[in-house]
């Protein structure tokens, strides 16, 4: 299947498939969707989507069929899905919105002539809101190529930009891992450090506005220069001194304490790529991180 991926069923309702579903349907694509929640179905209705209780309604003519279920789901999902595309001669398109599951889960589906892949939208849906701005979103997309040319309409539709996966078995995981350790790592790392900054400050909501005016100025870095020379701080500039009066204040706190000696191991390694530090301070921050 080649070009726009209509009519095309959505199976599953959560917080990015009634993103997705919103999206879609505004930009004039046929639709139909199912989700098990009686709530999904609900809130799907309330944005004007077509919504049945069972499977077989969203499936209905579709020529693309998305899966947005949690990654251990998918495959029961694709299961289920067989005997309700073995009635069509035609077989659609399979695609699944997990980002690190790979192709594996819908091989049953493969198996029973469908094109097979993935689109997974590169963004951070929390459970309430309208979600990020679709414009502003890149949505890996991996798989067969009749599927990939399904994901990239798809995409195209959404008013997002395609960033598509090598051919090889790990590329999938690869990616999600960068992902969830730029992503859901980055939340992480913030809420410790706004604890500090919290306990330091008069008043910690300032602090909190302070800091994450801090995170955003290093990302607009980020967009202009590399890595490693977007790096400041005492790394960068050979402060062995200083990490050794980091890691003692933090000796009470023993995970900030780890996260802070790899995270600085990491440091030293882009700072010693850029030049940034000779080779005795580097040996001596070497030292602290390992003490």
């Amino acid at each position: 299947m080649r070009g726009a991926a209509t009519p095309l069923a959505l199976i599953g309702l959560g917080a990015v498939g009634l993103r997705l579903a919103a999206a879609w349907k505004r930009a004039g694509l046929q639709l139909r969707a199912h989700s098990r929640s009686r709530v999904s179905r609900e809130a799907g209705r309330a944005l004007g989507l077509e919504v049945g209780e069972l499977p077989a309604f969203a499936l209905e003519h579709a020529r693309c069929v998305v899966i947005c279920v949690p990654a251990p789901a998918i495959a029961e999902v694709a299961a289920g899905l067989v005997p309700l595309l073995a009635r069509d001669a035609a077989r659609p398109v399979v695609l699944h919105t997990s980002g690190g599951a790979g192709l594996a889960p819908l091989a049953v589906l493969r198996a029973a002539g469908c094109a097979v892949g993935s689109l997974h939208p590169l963004a951070a849906f929390a459970p309430e809101g309208p979600g990020p701005p679709f414009a502003r979103v890149w949505c890996a997309i991996d798989g067969d190529q009749d599927a990939r040319a399904c994901a990239a309409a798809l995409v195209e539709a959404l008013g997002a930009q395609a960033l598509r996966l090598r051919d090889a078995p790990d590329a999938a995981l690869r990616y999600h891992a960068a992902a969830s350790l730029l992503s859901n790592g980055t939340v992480a790392l913030a809420s410790l450090a706004l604890e500090l900054a919290g306990e330091a400050c008069e008043r910690p909501e300032q602090a909190r506005l302070a800091f994450l005016e801090l995170l955003a100025g290093n990302v607009d870095n980020l967009r202009e220069r590399s890595s490693e020379r977007a790096l400041t701080g005492p790394v960068a500039r050979g402060e062995s001194a200083t990490l050794h009066a980091h890691l003692e204040l933090l000796a009470d706190r023993p995970l900030a304490q780890e996260i802070y000696r790899a995270l600085s191991r990491q440091m030293l390694a882009l700072a010693q790529r850029d030049g940034r530090i000779d080779a005795q301070a580097a040996l001596a921050i070497a030292r602290v991180l390992e003490a």
